[in-house]
């Protein structure tokens, strides 16, 4: 199944058009959620400790906008102005808010007509006040006199957070919820409140825990940290699709809900099995065997692409670039002849010479092996080929049956491994081709249309680029002739598609959207956002029936 409203672009370095997903529908946004829940699952495995919580305002601290007339202003929060006043922030035509969605307490609603928004700077200066409080608790040791040991210990207390911003179903009231990792068994029970649940959990003037220190924004009661049960990551990732039912004013860029985590790995990828990532770096191996919770069997399981482009990361332009173009690439850095120039943003105004500067260097000109530019891609393609080339490797030997028979170790030059590397993102493109063609075979083999001739029809929608370029009219024979060639590659022929000359709009409409697969795809996919957002409006209305508001 494909994106809802899929955009075409222009592929420059390619030059030809792609079909690419929209990111915002149904589809989309749940793909996404899913994509986040198991990355979320991975990072539990590969920490001892995981913690849920959730962050909320109270109404002394909450940010909120104010219509005045067509424009929303952000207020109780600060913003960079020249006069220091609050500026506006989206323009909207109408004020598309319901009017019961205001502030709201257990005790009714304010007496001002403000709508809570997510204020992402919040949350990224709680992750930096949580780690600078874990390391003045724990790390006692001097930064600079005392570095190794230092950094020792910031490894052992070192924390990982995901945080995915929610607006409440009901009162669209702006709170945050997260998953925090960690191997330290005395961080993980300093981040949790040890008076939740008795007569001093409301009380400011006890120690709540060091989530709670970090962020303050509300009672001690409303800020809930707990370890980690098995359906708190997909509980956290699945606001990522519950953007659907919230107004339009809400889903512009300043206050839509965007999930942070920590990168450097990506959350997922923390802790990978060395052993699997030098099986795909020497052989190509792309599969490898998972235990299923649900089927209790071992899958074969793709490895994912965030751990393929953290160990194998491409340069730009890769796939028009021949081996030794690379080489040439990596040699540029390898010689530091590269010159990393400052970013000087389009408008900005030099203070020293009070001109605008136009350019950045950095962005338009090509980071080329003959000249001196910097791109960040290429020096991370550089790095990976550094590690892989710098070191000896112990790698499993595998037989033409693909059975481990035994271990060697290797030590390749920069070139045999920029074709290691070649050679594993050409095994992912046979992986993906061998799918595209299985799941056209599938729907051919079954019969879910009426005649065969519909089932060949359908089978074009896999091909958007063809049919976007299909011709709305025959004017020659000879294009008659070459169009029938191409369509007898797909078993049809040219009064298939077309009535004397003209191309049928129905079966257009056939091929994009009106026919059983579409149809079914979109109703279960729209039921399955209405069941989320049914379900978080029963828990809010728990919560609220708890005098609990979130």
């Amino acid at each position: 199944m494909r994106c809802f409203h899929p955009f075409r672009v222009w592929n420059a370095v390619s030059h030809s058009f792609e079909f690419h997903n929209c990111g915002k529908c149904p589809y989309c946004l749940s793909l996404k959620a899913t994509e986040l829940a198991t990355r979320c699952f991975n990072e539990c495995k590969q920490h001892k400790y995981s913690i849920f919580f959730t962050l909320t305002y109270d109404n002394e601290h909450i940010p909120y906008i104010i219509c005045r007339g067509k424009w929303f202003y952000l207020e109780n929060r600060t913003v960079h102005s020249v006069d220091g006043e609050s500026v506006p922030i989206v323009h909207f035509d109408q004020f598309d808010i319901p009017a019961n969605k205001v502030i709201e307490t257990s005790d009714g609603p304010v007496d001002i007509p403000a709508f809570s928004v997510i204020h992402l700077p919040d949350i990224q200066r709680f992750q930096k006040r949580l780690r600078i409080n874990i390391t003045r608790q724990f790390n006692h040791y001097d930064k600079k006199k005392q570095k190794e040991l230092y950094d020792l210990r910031q490894k052992e207390i070192a924390v990982r957070i995901f945080v995915n911003p929610e607006y409440g179903p009901t009162t669209f009231r702006a709170h945050y919820h997260g998953c925090l990792w960690t191997d330290s068994k005395e961080v993980a029970d300093a981040l949790l409140d040890p008076y939740r649940g008795t007569k001093y959990e409301n009380d400011r003037s006890y120690w709540h825990g060091l989530i709670y220190k970090s962020w303050q924004m509300c009672d001690p009661a409303r800020c809930d940290a707990q370890y980690v049960q098995n359906s708190a990551p997909n509980y956290v990732a699945q606001y990522v699709a519950g953007t659907l039912s919230l107004p339009a004013v809400l889903r512009q860029k300043p206050f839509r809900p965007k999930p942070l985590g920590s990168k450097n790995p990506l959350i997922g990828s923390y802790k990978v099995n060395r052993e699997e990532i030098a099986d795909t770096f020497y052989n190509g191996t792309l599969e490898f065997a998972r235990f299923d919770d649900e089927t209790k069997e071992f899958t074969p399981t793709l490895l994912s692409y965030q751990t393929l482009s953290r160990f194998f990361a491409k340069c730009e332009t890769y796939d028009i670039q021949d081996d030794y173009d690379q080489l040439r690439l990596y040699e540029k850095y390898e010689r530091m002849s590269a010159f990393r120039r400052p970013v000087v943003r389009h408008g900005y105004l030099c203070k020293k010479s009070l001109q605008i500067k136009t350019f950045d260097y950095n962005i338009l000109y090509p980071d080329l092996p003959d000249n001196d530019y910097f791109r960040y891609q290429n020096f991370r393609f550089y790095k990976c080929v550094k590690y892989w080339s710098s070191r000896d490797v112990v790698v499993p030997v595998r037989s033409r049956d693909g059975t481990i028979i035994s271990h060697d170790v290797v030590r390749l030059s920069p070139l045999q491994v920029i074709r290691k590397f070649r050679r594993i993102y050409d095994n992912l493109k046979l992986y993906r081709m061998r799918n595209f063609y299985l799941e056209q075979e599938i729907i051919s083999q079954t019969q879910l249309f009426p005649n065969i001739y519909a089932t060949l029809t359908y089978l074009l929608s896999y091909y958007p680029e063809f049919v976007h370029d299909l011709p709305a009219l025959l004017v020659s024979n000879a294009q008659v002739m070459r169009l029938n060639a191409l369509l007898c590659r797909f078993g049809l022929q040219v009064p298939d598609l077309y009535y004397g000359n003209m191309l049928k709009q129905n079966i257009v409409d056939f091929i994009k959207s009106d026919n059983l697969i579409c149809k079914n795809h979109v109703i279960s996919t729209l039921q399955k956002a209405r069941d989320k957002s049914k379900s978080k409006k029963f828990k809010e209305t728990y919560a609220r029936k708890k005098g609990i508001i979130y």
